[in-house]
């Protein structure tokens, strides 16, 4: 069995204390909880292993042509100047442990599978245990859980390293997960 760590949306416009936008309850949270640190420690067991790690961020066009205009969570993200592709807080958080060389992925939707190269890496990779860390729980964990689950992967949420707008919501959603997949 081979493993992949998924680290979604950890990025300065979400996590960020210093941006305008960011969560600001996330950004309590995450460094209340350690969730930076937490999934630093993961990145370094995984690279350890030879595991395969992929980064993946919400990005849009410098223009917003490729921005949902429709979407309830994005549609404003272009008055915002949010999630900007080569804008300082389109990159991961400056705390995460990064290198130029690992796999980064951009994706334009909640699910880390809409219209990226995702699923054709892990293939190739011949990966069949997901593990996840990110932002946010009740949004693209639970999009991406559900997703893979449905592609027949064994998914794995590393609740320590993953954070929603506020704590009920984040563990609503992982009792929800828990039964199509297992929660560490």
């Amino acid at each position: 069995m081979k493993k992949a760590l998924i680290i979604i949306d950890f990025i300065n416009d979400i996590i960020s204390p210093e941006w305008k936008l960011a969560g600001k309850w996330y950004a309590k949270f995450a460094l209340e909880n350690n969730i930076i640190s937490n999934t630093n420690e993961k990145i370094k067991e995984f690279k350890k292993n030879w595991d395969l790690i992929i980064f993946v961020k919400i990005t849009f066009k410098q223009d917003y042509s490729n921005q949902p205009k429709n979407s309830p969570l994005f549609w404003k993200a272009n008055e915002f100047e949010i999630f900007k592709e080569n804008s300082e807080w389109n990159n991961f958080y400056k705390e995460l442990n990064i290198l130029e060389s690992d796999i980064i992925i951009n994706k334009t939707r909640v699910s880390a599978f809409y219209k990226t190269e995702l699923e054709n890496i892990l293939k190739e990779n011949n990966i069949s245990d997901l593990y996840f860390c990110w932002v946010a729980t009740d949004l693209a964990i639970e999009s991406a859980v559900r997703e893979w689950h449905d592609r027949d992967y064994n998914c794995f949420i590393l609740e320590k390293c993953c954070v929603a707008w506020d704590i009920e919501t984040h563990k609503n959603s992982l009792k929800n997960l828990e039964k199509i997949s297992k929660i560490i």
